[in-house]
């Protein structure tokens, strides 16, 4: 009599996540390859010193402030997003030894954390 079928839920949900958080913190890699683009923009615009800058150029600087932050906060999202997913790949593997194990011996203590993809 054959096993019955695994459930693959966790498995494909955790890939889901995974793909997820990489998404993010690409998207915040482009996000924040813009905002350095406005900063350049407002460097040539207003000099070394900014002493020299035109106007209207606090719509350019607050582009580039507001870039900023949304990379940060992209980029945040996506990096726990992304340890979410990589979490739930170890948690959901079809191994049956455990994916996380610690003991202790004369020496010290150890913990070793096992998976596949």
């Amino acid at each position: 009599m054959p096993p019955p079928p695994r459930d693959e839920t966790g498995a494909i949900a955790s890939y889901a996540v995974t793909g997820v958080g990489v998404g993010l913190v690409l998207a915040a890699t482009f996000i924040g390859f813009s905002a350095l683009g406005a900063q350049s923009t407002l460097d040539d615009q207003c000099g070394p010193l900014r002493n020299m800058c035109p106007a209207g150029f606090g719509s350019d600087r607050d582009r580039g402030q507001t870039l900023a932050l949304v990379t940060d906060l992209v980029g945040l999202t996506g990096a726990v997003v992304l340890g979410m997913g990589v979490a739930m790949l170890f948690l959901f593997q079809e191994d049956d030894a455990p994916p996380v194990q610690a003991g202790c011996g004369p020496e010290g203590c150890m913990v070793t954390a096992t998976g596949s993809f």
